[in-house]
């Protein structure tokens, strides 16, 4: 009886396996784990724990030339035949993709075009253009990033495409160089420092001043927690809006800003403008 139990346990544990199922090990988080946020004004592709919202993943991408990617909030469509996979071919455009997910109808994540299924073949001016606008409409990222949302990012995740407020060259040239993943155990603020530096990612607090400040004010004003001119100097009154912001999200109302809590607001408020 023991055996036969053992011999069904194991039958069916193969059956889910080979159907993707509970018993395969390293399920996908459901859907509710990440949010990811593409800002198209720096081409980055940042993934956020929805829990805490620290950042998960942050890359460089490739978004659509014109206005060939849409804006707005969506949430990832169910996954069709082919999704997900390590290849993918678009027979529209006569090439290769990897690991393809479904952000809107033909609007995909996956990585730069190839030329054929042979990882030597990829498309060397799309290679060179990464960071740009330069797609048909899809997100374009290197394919471990590609490949990090398809195993990560359940059907149903958030994702939201938004023009940012500020431009932040000092982290696109990081991201150039390499993406950021909480799982290889650097802090996301410890990342921040080490390859932007500490001046260019300094806190903002009372009487700093500069562009970072001017975007900060705009993007309290969209959400309705600070009033009047954008002045670019972080006054009483930014730093209350700050506090304000800080408590509705549950956190210490310190009324200073770090980089991550400016993208935060910054996100949000593009949330407001949609």
């Amino acid at each position: 009886m023991h055996r036969c139990f053992a011999f069904l346990l194991a039958a069916a544990c193969l059956i889910l396996l080979a159907a993707g199922g509970l018993c395969e090990a390293g399920a996908m988080p459901d859907a509710q784990t990440y949010r990811i946020e593409v800002d198209i004004t720096n081409q980055i592709t940042t993934v956020f724990r929805t829990d805490d919202r620290s950042v998960a993943c942050q890359m460089i991408c490739s978004s659509g030339l014109g206005q060939s990617t849409p804006l707005g909030t969506f949430q990832l469509e169910p996954s069709r035949e082919r999704d997900r996979s390590e290849w993918y071919y678009i027979d529209k455009y006569k090439c290769f993709v990897k690991y393809p997910t479904r952000i809107q109808g033909p609007i995909l994540f996956h990585s730069l075009p190839y030329l054929g299924m042979d990882m030597s073949r990829v498309d060397r001016e799309a290679e060179e253009e990464l960071g740009a606008r330069a797609s048909h409409g899809c997100i374009r990222l290197r394919w471990e990033d590609a490949q990090w949302i398809s195993t990560h990012c359940a059907d149903g995740t958030t994702v939201v495409l938004f023009v940012g407020a500020a431009k932040k060259p000092a982290l696109r040239e990081a991201l150039l160089r390499k993406s950021f993943r909480a799982d290889r155990g650097m802090a996301y603020q410890d990342y921040l420092r080490s390859a932007c530096g500490d001046g260019v990612w300094a806190t903002l607090g009372l009487g700093t001043s500069g562009d970072a400040v001017t975007a900060l004010q705009q993007n309290l004003a969209a959400l309705g927690l600070l009033g009047g001119d954008s002045t670019g100097l972080y006054d009483e009154a930014t730093a209350a809006a700050v506090a304000r912001y800080q408590c509705l999200a549950g956190m210490s109302p310190t009324g200073v800003a770090n980089a991550l809590l400016c993208d935060m607001i910054e996100s949000d408020a593009s949330d407001t403008a949609d």
